[in-house]
């Protein structure tokens, strides 16, 4: 045996033992991903894509949700969603199995999708190079441990934060964007404000969105009876704590 064929055999069994550590890594956290996966929170959906992603490999029962997921977000309009959904692509284009080809050709050809989340899920399936073997299929049902969808006429469908705009007051925001995560008060003094003031406000309020961002509302002044909107921060990666 040459010098060449005893560094290719190397070469070969690390990458092997590479591969099956990422596996029994994935196995491992298969409960964890899958309640990320199912949760319906996209910021959760995304953390999970990124994990998969870094690990390199999941079971196919992980891959399968996964998948359920990013057809069910595909035409969600929401920044959050959007993110999530690409992040889910690029997880599945790099595991390299290509039982999932067809689904991420799916997502590219979705219509009414985002540009940038078809263009992300259309480099996935390139990176695939093509389907082969027995090919993924939509789940007919919802899983048993996935919370049901309320009916689409049970309460109000709120927008994503990025259809508020400065002057609105809060009641305005609260209507149309739904109630924030959380909120917290940030007084003027000793904290660095990049947002001008009256005299007589003393803070803000920033109204927190898990996976959408914040929007900020100065105090209440003797000239307005609500607070209002004074910027809106568009963050995905909001994790709505204070």
């Amino acid at each position: 045996m040459n010098s060449l064929t005893r560094i290719a055999i190397s070469q070969l069994l690390t990458g092997a033992c590479l591969l099956g550590a990422g596996l029994a890594s994935a196995a491992d956290d298969a409960p964890t991903l899958l309640a990320q996966i199912r949760s319906g929170d996209p910021a959760s959906l995304r953390e999970a894509a990124q994990d998969i992603a870094a690990q390199g490999a999941a079971p196919e029962a992980v891959l399968d949700a996964l998948s359920d997921a990013l057809l069910a977000r595909a035409s969600a309009a929401g920044a959050a969603d959007i993110h999530a959904v690409q992040q889910g692509c690029r997880a599945l284009g790099r595991i390299g199995n290509k039982r999932y080809y067809r689904v991420l050709r799916q997502l590219a050809d979705t219509r009414d999708a985002n540009a940038g989340l078809r263009t992300a899920c259309s480099a996935a399936a390139d990176r695939l190079g093509g389907a082969a073997g027995p090919q993924y299929q939509a789940s007919p049902v919802a899983h048993a441990d996935t919370p049901p969808s309320p009916p689409a006429d049970n309460g109000p469908r709120y927008q994503p934060i990025s259809a508020i705009s400065p002057g609105m007051s809060m009641q305005q925001v609260y209507a149309i964007a739904g109630p924030p995560t959380a909120t917290e008060h940030v007084h003027r003094a000793g904290s660095f404000m990049p947002y001008r003031f009256r005299d007589d406000h003393t803070g803000v309020t920033n109204a927190l969105y898990r996976g959408q961002g914040r929007v900020i509302f100065s105090d209440p002044d003797p000239y307005h009876a609500d607070a209002q909107v004074i910027g809106v921060q568009i963050d995905p990666g909001e994790s709505g704590s204070p």
